[in-house]
């Protein structure tokens, strides 16, 4: 199940001086932007609490997390001395990535004692702490998964992309996924809490205002305008410095060192020095210069008062009263003064650039904001401009990154803070290329580190937006892949990536494999502005130029030098159902077991056949092999997949290296199979190792028309053009037909029809003749090496029998080995008018052309069948494909009994199936309409109706008679659809008043008009899980029920209309 919008947004807040998390329902979201929770901290001072817990954390000896917040700021003060000085206490320490320019994962910090840690442990520590604690307390509410949580994190703006790239690789490393991350830029989401919760007019279209987030560490300023769209562009971008609360809290230390001098604050212990910084950040917060002149009274422990000298005391003007320090008013305003200057000096440098002209609203967020002396300065310097202070200003990055997570297209313009480009080689230019740049490379002069520039700083980009695509190519002409080295600089023009302030944010490795043009190959790369990050692409572009170039592996078939691009499907397990081998190698090493082994392993050949119309097919149907004995389908279909997937990868690795995220696979399945044995394979191939993102079903035959429209003339497929693929392959016949669309995309005009009439078929008339011509027992005395021997044999000449040759008179010679011959009577080779000479066996060619007989013409009474229709009615092309469409007698067959149709045998036939499922897994929408397969709808209940309804469907829940298993109907089988096309929405309703999940059954059936899911033929593809965590409406609740065809798959898709939710799952059904 997946889920298009989250249910839940959780927004961590990882401070300077302080952190938490806030977090809302998408339901509450939707009628509520404002309605986003935060947790409360116990303070420890009383009663208090906060919707922050100070960013400290302590680690024991071996350097293992032990507690955060105010639970490690009151336990480091608890430890004796020598646990202190071995433990580890990390405080305020979110700093330490404010331009650090050599910030890597390995980058050590130190704690208040001085000694290190990985900056990388600390923060991860410090964020899994809060994920932990955010999933604890929602467990005491309710229950969410994991995957319907979507994650925020926020940083600040005027931090370098590389402490923003720590910060989300640190947030992963505490167990959030990736996927489900997004960075917040602290004073965007301030910008968001501020538009959501003040009055909408105050934010008319047009209106251009700044936030001021002033925090604990940092002072983000940015400026937004509102666009007539309702979203924000960014008119600057974002500034500031290192001006916080922390600033405040210096200058209060510094004065404590002044008054007391320094060896007396040594004496302190951690537990007098915790409750010093307490008081003072009480004071702090609600400290007004604008008040009665009266002192700030703090404590201070018997250490400080005992030290204090007249002198001092007097110099400082400060009294102590009992335990109580006593600092006069202007003192404590003048800790202010730094961080404030600061503040107000950059905003008042920012209100005179030309974009601010109509700006006529400041808002100030963040702890710091709540100082009425910073408000006060902010008010008489910016007198003809309103200043507000939000309600929760201190909460309003928190709360705004929430609203964030759940719409991050609000902010729909950033201006670039920096010139982004990549580090590149040109051609040396002797007059204006300096000479350290000058580098040596297949005898040509390159000049190396150019700064090729994509997007310049203070470039306005859209949302989504990207740039045009630049072309670099590889300098070395035996060069398999080539590195862009994605660079940023402060400058607007930079000319070298080793200019000052210029640094490399990552490196993007493209593989070229293909070294045929040297260095003439080219790699586009674009840049593309999306949410807070900047995404970049490199596209090879000499991949895919050629869709007929397709590679196939060739696999040694054991007989002399030949090879074939397929091998058998054989597989050997040893006697534990260990998987031993695939293919020849199966086969060879199975005839070579000694008997004893050959009963107890495990040898599968020619099983795929077992899928088909398996109405009962699941992950624990068992199979028999070739003695009877039976292993789960499962695990035999699963490790033939994962043989072939790791022989691909072997084989890869020998010509280039690619990771395995980079490919995309394709499984090909019959068309007529059921869904059950479409999913069955699917879910095998996931066993076997392969990402279900990363998989696609190919339908053979329609692999194979991609394949025969992509390699045969294309005037050959004209606008509407309907032509018939017939794919006989070894054990199933599909037969469909498509027309060529006004968009070249192909529609399919019949569904997939055929049978069980493949080459095996001829096979099994060949092993029925041999039974007749030398009886069974004969036959058994084979060993399984003869066995395969003449199966070998046989396959050869199957291919290659002509029925035209030697005007139809020629025998056909057949190697049997010494036991058959010796068996053979004189009645029985007069009875079956076969010869013996030699080591042979010679077959008459009539007899040898009876071995087709029942294939071809159940192949060619099927095409006839359909050929009649009216929707075939303008075909006039017939494509042969698969193993048996290289038989001549099949081919002749066809042509004879369809003489007005163009009857067509593409070269390599047989391979026409994979080398077209390689066409559809670059682009899976040539194929553009489908027709169902299937009628497809869900299982559900309506009230019972006593003159309709059977007695046996009748069902009492809370009170009420519904009649069961009621099959409602969303698409007819036979009916047309367009990939990507949506039934109509249907609703329906829980039928119990406290019901929190309800399961929507998805329910196919061949049938065009059913009932009942209980009617013949019916069966359950899968269940959607959607949640309705609000009861509030009982069974007045409603879910939007629709079906969208994409690709070969179904896809359902449940709404809860309460919340908005969408969830979804794909079935492979067409």
């Amino acid at each position: 199940m997946a889920s298009a919008q989250k249910l839940l947004v959780v927004a961590i807040d990882f401070g300077t001086t302080y952190s938490g998390y806030a977090f809302s329902f998408y339901h509450e979201y939707k009628s509520n932007k404002k309605k986003v929770r935060t947790y409360l901290w116990p303070t420890g001072i009383g009663l208090e609490q906060s919707t922050k817990a100070p960013t400290s954390i302590l680690f024991d000896s071996r350097q293992k997390f032990h507690s955060f917040g105010y639970q490690a700021e009151d336990t480091y003060t608890r430890l004796p001395d020598d646990h202190q000085k071995q433990w580890y206490y990390f405080k305020r320490f979110k700093m330490t990535l404010f331009k650090n320019e050599n910030l890597n994962e390995m980058t050590r910090i130190k704690d208040v004692t001085g000694r290190e840690m990985r900056a990388m442990d600390v923060f991860s520590a410090g964020i899994n702490y809060l994920r932990d604690h955010f999933h604890e307390m929602l467990q005491e509410r309710s229950i969410v998964e994991e995957e319907d949580i979507q994650w925020v994190l926020t940083v600040p703006a005027i931090w370098n992309d590389a402490a923003k790239q720590f910060m989300r690789k640190a947030a992963v490393k505490a167990g959030i996924n990736g996927d489900r991350l997004k960075l917040a830029l602290e004073p965007e989401a301030a910008a968001l809490y501020c538009k959501s919760n003040v009055r909408q007019e105050m934010f008319p279209i047009g209106h251009t205002f700044m936030i001021v987030d002033s925090g604990g560490g940092t002072v983000d300023v940015t400026a937004h305008k509102v666009r007539l769209s309702g979203k924000l562009q960014e008119v600057l971008p974002p500034s500031g410095g290192p001006w916080g609360g922390t600033k405040v809290d210096d200058a209060f230390q510094t004065f404590l060192v002044k008054v007391f001098g320094l060896a007396a604050i040594r004496k302190m212990s951690k537990a007098e020095n915790l409750q010093i910084e307490r008081e003072f950040e009480i004071v702090k917060r609600s400290f007004n210069p604008v008040a009665t002149m009266s002192a700030a009274n703090i404590w201070i422990p018997y250490c400080l008062r005992e030290s204090l000298g007249r002198t001092t005391g007097i110099q400082h003007s400060i009294k102590i009263r009992g335990d109580k320090m006593s600092i006069p008013h202007l003192t404590v305003a003048s800790f202010f003064d730094v961080p404030v200057q600061k503040i107000v000096n950059h905003v008042r440098e920012l209100m005179a650039k030309p974009e601010m002209a109509s700006t006529n609203n400041i808002y100030l967020v963040g702890g710091l904001s709540d100082s009425k002396l910073l408000q006060a300065a902010m008010k008489k310097a910016f007198p003809h401009i309103q200043v507000h202070i939000s309600v929760e200003a201190s909460s309003a990055v928190l709360k705004g990154a929430v609203i964030f997570g759940h719409d991050s297209d609000i902010i729909g313009w950033r201006i670039a803070p920096l010139t982004y480009g990549v580090s590149t080689y040109g051609s040396f230019d002797h007059n204006r290329h300096p000479r350290h740049k000058l580098t040596l490379i297949e005898g040509k002069e390159y000049c190396s580190g150019i700064f090729a520039k994509i997007i310049t700083n203070g470039t306005s980009m859209r949302n989504g937006q990207a740039t045009p695509y630049r072309q670099f190519s590889p300098i070395y002409q035996n060069q398999t892949s080539v590195s862009i080295e994605v660079t940023a600089s402060p400058s607007a023009s930079p000319s070298y990536a080793t200019d000052p302030g210029c640094r490399v944010l990552g490196t993007i490795l493209v593989r070229m494999p293909d070294l045929t043009r040297g260095t003439n190959r080219k790699v586009k790369v674009r840049m593309i502005m999306g949410g807070t990050e900047l995404k970049v692409e490199a596209v090879d572009g000499n991949t895919g130029s050629n869709k007929k170039k397709v590679r196939t592996y060739l696999w040694p078939t054991g007989i002399g030098l030949e090879q074939s691009t397929k091998a058998p499907t054989s597989i050997l397990f040893d006697s534990r159902q260990k998987f031993h081998s695939f293919g020849y190698q199966a086969e060879d090493t199975y005839t070579r077991l000694p008997d004893d082994h050959q009963k107890q392993w495990y040898y599968f050949k020619r099983f795929k056949m077992t899928l088909f119309k398996n109405e009962n097919l699941n992950e624990m149907t068992r199979i028999k092999d070739v003695t009877g004995r039976e292993m789960r389908a499962m695990n035999v279909f699963s490790a033939g997949i994962k043989y072939l997937r790791d022989h691909f990868h072997e084989m890869l690795q020998e010509r280039s290296i690619f990771e395995e995220e980079d490919i995309q696979w394709v499984l090909t399945v019959p068309a007529i199979w059921n869904d059950a044995a479409k999913q069955f394979m699917r879910k095998a191939a996931v066993k076997a190792g392969i990402n279900g993102d990363r998989l696609t079903l190919a339908l053979e035959p329609e692999a194979a028309a991609l394949y025969c429209k992509s390699n045969i003339r294309q005037g050959m497929f004209p606008i509407g053009h309907t032509f018939m693929i017939v794919d006989s392959g070894g054990g199933t016949v599909d037969v469909t037909a498509h027309k060529v669309h006004l968009s070249d995309k192909l529609q399919e005009v019949l569904p997939p029809s055929g049978g069980p009439w493949g080459g095996t078929k001829v096979d099994d008339a060949f092993q029925t003749f041999l039974v007749k011509v030398f009886g069974l027992a004969a036959i058994r005395k084979m060993s399984k090496a003869e066995n395969l021997q003449i199966e070998r044999e046989f396959e050869i000449v199957k291919r290659s029998f002509n029925p035209e040759a030697a005007m139809g008179m020629s025998p056909v010679n057949i190697w049997i080995p010494y036991c058959l011959r010796e068996s053979l009577g004189r009645t029985a080779g007069i009875q079956q008018p076969i010869k013996i000479r030699g080591d042979k066996m010679s077959i008459p060619h009539q007899t040898f052309a009876s071995f087709f007989d029942v294939p071809v013409q159940k192949i060619v009474n099927h095409v006839r069948e359909l050929i009649a229709k009216p929707e075939v009615a303008s075909a006039d092309a017939i494509y042969l494909v698969g193993g048996l469409s290289d038989s001549k007698l099949l081919q002749a067959a066809m042509i004879e009994a369809f003489p007005h149709i163009q009857v067509h045998i593409p070269v390599e036939a047989t391979s026409a199936v994979l080398k077209g499922a390689v066409i559809f897994g670059h682009d899976s929408d040539i194929i553009g309409w489908r027709m169902a397969t299937s009628t497809y709808g869900t299982k559900g209940v309506v009230e019972f109706d006593h003159g309709r309804h059977p007695i046996n469907q009748l069902t009492l829940i809370e009170g009420i008679e519904y009649c069961s298993d009621v099959f409602s109907k969303f698409i007819t089988v036979g009916t047309t659809m367009r990939n990507g096309q949506a039934t109509p929405y249907k609703s329906f309703s829980p039928v119990c008043k406290n019901q929190a999940i309800m399961p929507i059954r998805v329910i196919a059936s061949p049938s065009e008009n059913l009932t009942y899911t209980t009617d013949p033929g019916c069966r359950a593809l899968g269940t959607i899980s959607v949640r309705m965590p609000d009861l509030t409406g009982g069974t007045n609740r409603a879910v939007k029920v629709r079906m969208i065809l994409g690709g070969t798959e179904l896809k359902v898709e449940a709404v809860d209309e309460n919340t908005g939710l969408t969830y979804a799952a794909s079935f492979d059904c067409f």
